[in-house]
């Protein structure tokens, strides 16, 4: 299973909602748990603490996720992203493009709920869109 197949399985379909244009690309407006999510998505060799602990509950059960442990083995899975980089967010999420031996592989955006959990995610191969859906 390749890795966007095994991330479509932790992945809801994000709705789009309220303005879907407005967007900030500063990173220090960028929710914790998105953050680590990114993190833990180049991190192949060693899990990301708290990165599990993150999800919304639902998103978790639905994954089959159990630990950062789980996570870090889809961060093992080709293409092994080598880096990140964060876009910027709309009403869909908060959009981080990601790198694997310096070319883009993959477009990321993870929406944070009320409580600062991650509880949707969504991702597509290739560079992201730009300007941002």
């Amino acid at each position: 299973m390749t890795r966007f197949l095994a991330l479509l399985a932790l992945v809801s379909l994000l709705t789009a909602c309220a303005n879907p244009f407005a967007r900030s690309a500063a990173a220090s407006s960028v929710p914790r748990c998105a953050t680590l999510q990114a993190q833990a998505l180049v991190s192949p060799n060693a899990p990301v603490a708290g990165v599990f602990d993150c999800l919304s509950t639902e998103l978790a059960q639905t994954a089959g996720f159990t630990s950062d442990t789980d996570i870090q083995l889809i961060a093992a899975q080709e293409p092994v992203f080598t880096s990140y980089r964060y876009l910027g967010h709309t009403a869909t999420g908060y959009y981080f493009e990601f790198s694997a031996r310096n070319v883009v592989a993959g477009c990321f955006r993870f929406h944070v709920d009320a409580s600062g959990h991650v509880d949707k995610a969504g991702s597509k191969q290739g560079a992201c869109p730009l300007p941002l859906p």
